[in-house]
């Protein structure tokens, strides 16, 4: 998965980071069940603080979107067509 930032965007970081994980999802290049790269490993690659990247993670378990496993790391999620639909209303905001 390849994410790209645009630090001159008025956009935060962790929305960036939100919405390429989203349309990686949305796309079908990250499959449900896949791992998503560890917190620490994307925000190095990024070059951004890993509280950035969590603060995203974090945004899209609570979206429904990806599963928080601890050490284990993150996957993506089997969304509730309830958690799509709300996915859709924050996208159609930004």
């Amino acid at each position: 998965m390849i994410l790209t930032i645009d630090f001159q965007s008025e956009i935060p970081i962790y929305q960036q980071i939100r919405a390429a994980v989203v349309a990686e999802i949305a796309a079908g290049r990250v499959k449900t069940g896949e791992k998503l790269p560890p917190i620490r490993t994307l925000a190095n690659e990024l070059k951004v603080n890993l509280h950035t990247v969590n603060k995203a993670y974090q945004q899209l378990e609570q979206e429904g979107l990806i599963k928080l496993l601890g050490r284990r790391g993150a996957i993506v999620g089997e969304p509730s067509i309830t958690d799509m639909q709300q996915t859709k209303k924050i996208c159609s905001k930004q």
